[in-house]
């Protein structure tokens, strides 16, 4: 991360081209999906010659990889554990993950959160889909972290988290806006519960779903501290942080090649692909997410903004 933000705009692509031009060879040559898929859209690894000839590589969506059984657009000789998409674009799509992509992912946050004052031995309380959870509080080894039970009432584990925030301060909140907005609603019931969070949070850390501004202002309000939100999904393609002002999110090209590909008028698809992923490889990937606004250094993408959710089934209310 630190080497990339040194980077002349030429190395970044070159650094860019090298990681696409990886990963194609390797999907080309490992994955039965990808050969035929490019076979059929004309295209080889001879015409990946520069930078410029990314754009080449033939997008993918959920529903050509659907078209494939699992085996087939994967690598099961290698090391991996079976992963789902949440399904908000309306389909699911189960694929191997592998564990080297946690470290790289946690990296790349702990990097985002570091503005905030955040270290990795500091803890923090997760409202995140955690349904098992002992009490309906509990420490998570592997994580760092007390588990929060969303699916129970606040006022059912409320003198838990007091106890545990009482022997160990929790300075960071970190989950679904929705479920956090909720939590805070709670918190002004909730006096003494309240006292301890607003002496302890300096930050809370949004992800999953869009920050809607509703959400945003209720939890800044009621917590007396700032909001981040970042971008990111379980395929592990993109990773994009809030920079300078909200809903304006800059890709982390480290991580992930991230791209914005027009669809409408200024309304991009967004379109990422794994490096690190070789068990089930996400090449030129398209989110079904919906962005606007981009902007590039180097003909790379630097930022784009969020105006909405993701497309797919959505609810609509009265108002």
């Amino acid at each position: 991360i630190d080497d990339y933000a040194c980077m002349s705009e030429e190395q970044r692509r070159v650094y860019v081209y090298k990681k696409m031009y990886a990963i194609v060879e390797y999907a080309i040559n490992n994955i039965e999906f990808y050969k035929e898929h490019y076979q059929k859209k004309g295209f080889s690894l001879s015409q990946l010659k520069s930078f410029e000839d990314i754009e080449k590589i033939p997008i993918i969506s959920k529903d050509d990889l659907l078209n494939y059984s699992l085996e087939k657009r994967s690598n099961t000789s290698l090391n991996g554990f079976l992963v789902n998409t949440g399904g908000s674009s309306g389909k699911t799509l189960t694929f191997f993950a592998q564990p080297c992509q946690i470290g790289v992912e946690w990296a790349h946050i702990h990097r985002m959160w570091a503005k905030f004052g955040f270290k990795y031995w500091h803890l923090r309380a997760c409202f995140v889909g955690r349904s098992k959870v002992d009490n309906g509080v509990d420490y998570e080894f592997a994580r760092h972290c007390l588990s929060i039970d969303i699916y129970k009432p606040f006022a059912e584990i409320s003198k838990i988290l007091k106890e545990k925030l009482r022997k160990s301060p929790c300075h960071y909140l970190h989950g679904y806006p929705s479920v956090l907005s909720d939590f805070a609603s709670y918190c002004e019931t909730d006096s003494e519960l309240l006292h301890l969070l607003r002496k302890q949070v300096k930050a809370v850390f949004l992800n999953s779903e869009y920050p809607y501004p509703i959400y945003r202002e209720k939890i800044e309000k009621v917590f007396q501290a700032p909001t981040h939100s970042f971008y990111g999904h379980t395929e592990r393609c993109v990773l994009a942080s809030e920079k300078d002002e909200p809903f304006t999110f800059c890709p982390f090209q480290t991580y992930g090649y991230t791209e914005a590909l027009q669809s409408g008028d200024n309304q991009f698809d967004l379109i990422g692909t794994s490096y690190y992923n070789y068990a089930s490889p996400l090449i030129r990937y398209n989110t079904q997410d919906l962005v606007s606004d981009p902007t590039y250094s180097g003909k790379i993408l630097e930022t784009f903004k969020i105006k909405e959710g993701r497309s797919g089934q959505t609810i609509l209310d009265a108002n």
